[in-house]
């Protein structure tokens, strides 16, 4: 009996899990990606040379991101994640920095933040834009 209690335990623990990966997904593909294609579109009109990606199924959430490049290379490349909390998703901006995950930088997203709207998500974006663009001149 308590080997059955303790699968029927993990598999709703995994059931739990899949079920938020899924609500995040669902939430990314709302507002966010919208308003990561609408600032690409933007920047592209601009001359500058942007990449949208994602992948849904990440091992630690969730993600939509953007890499911008000039002329000189790469001078954005950030990402926003969602990932599982006791509760609810908690969202993350991740930026990295020469193409190196390992010298990338995460910032939580406070908890009221947590509805992104897509006007937030672009105002995150040119934010970051700008001072990435600064710190290359």
């Amino acid at each position: 009996q308590a080997t059955d209690d303790a699968a029927k335990h993990e598999q709703s623990r995994k059931d739990h899990i899949i079920a938020e990966n899924q609500k995040a997904r669902e939430i990314l593909r709302d507002q966010p990606e919208e308003a990561f294609r609408e600032f690409a579109s933007y920047l592209e009109s601009q001359g500058e040379t942007v990449t949208v990606r994602h992948n849904w199924e990440d091992a630690n959430g969730p993600w939509i991101g953007v890499d911008v490049s000039d002329r000189r290379g790469l001078i954005m490349d950030v990402v926003l994640q969602a990932r599982i909390g006791a509760v609810e998703p908690k969202w993350f901006w991740v930026y990295e920095y020469g193409g190196n995950r390992r010298a990338s930088r995460e910032e939580e997203i406070p908890s009221s933040d947590a509805v992104l709207s897509k006007q937030s998500v672009i105002e995150s974006l040119a934010g970051r834009y700008q001072k990435a663009s600064a710190n290359r001149r």
